[in-house]
């Protein structure tokens, strides 16, 4: 079938590119593990057993807090109940033969146990895996970001403005707070949600800001 499309990244060309990814036993241990830690944070997410297996890739790893000032008030004495805090983890591979001037993001939402949403731990497993052999890579020239966000689409927003610093995010509805570690000018990003080990079918959505799509190889690639 005739999509009318090309590749313009020849380092993404049918044909020319061996698959080289060997981590699927690691995949299935880390999803393993984190089924076992999720147990124990029912309504949060499990952030030293994150925080301790990107620090074993020897990863740049931080935390990213955020609070939702929720702008309709209950009417009650107590304002402890308009704010939600949330916290993200993210680690950052840094391109071993350039200054870090551009970055890939890799994203997932993390969902506990009591959310009603589809898990995403098999997502979490996958990234944790490919950070695994992504440090192995002694040639790419792009920072690469592993994020796990917390809350959805709050989260991912947060860490945003909190990394591109936007002022507007400061005082309103989502307080970004601040972030200690950055990488480069992002590039692209992915945001990766499997639900389970094995999948039927893959759900491609391309969205971008004010009509801006990514690059169209993103897309052939999958």
């Amino acid at each position: 079938m005739d999509f009318g499309t090309y590749f313009s990244e020849n380092a993404l060309l049918p044909g020319l590119v061996k698959g080289d990814f060997d981590e699927d036993m690691t995949a299935k241990n880390y999803q393993s593990e984190l089924l076992e830690e999720s147990s124990r944070y029912p309504n949060s997410m499990p952030y030293p057993w994150l925080l301790a297996k990107f620090r074993q890739l020897s990863l740049d790893v931080y935390t990213h807090n955020f609070t939702l000032n929720y702008p309709l008030g209950y009417g009650t004495a107590s304002h402890d109940l308009d704010k939600y805090t949330g916290k993200n983890v993210y680690a950052i591979l840094r391109a071993p033969r350039s200054a870090s001037t551009e970055a890939l993001v890799l994203s997932v939402p993390y969902r506990p146990p009591s959310s009603a949403h589809p898990g995403t731990m098999p997502s979490i497993a996958l990234m944790l895996s490919l950070a695994k052999f992504f440090r192995r890579q002694k040639y790419w020239a792009k920072d690469v970001i592993f994020l796990v966000t917390e809350h959805e689409q709050l989260g991912i927003q947060a860490w945003l403005e909190a990394y591109h610093q936007t002022t507007c995010g400061r005082s309103g509805v989502l307080d970004h707070g601040d972030m200690t570690g950055r990488g480069g000018a992002i590039q692209a990003a992915i945001n990766l949600e499997l639900h389970a080990e094995k999948i039927g079918h893959v759900d491609v959505k391309v969205e971008g800001l004010n009509g801006q799509l990514p690059n169209l190889d993103l897309v052939n690639l999958v």
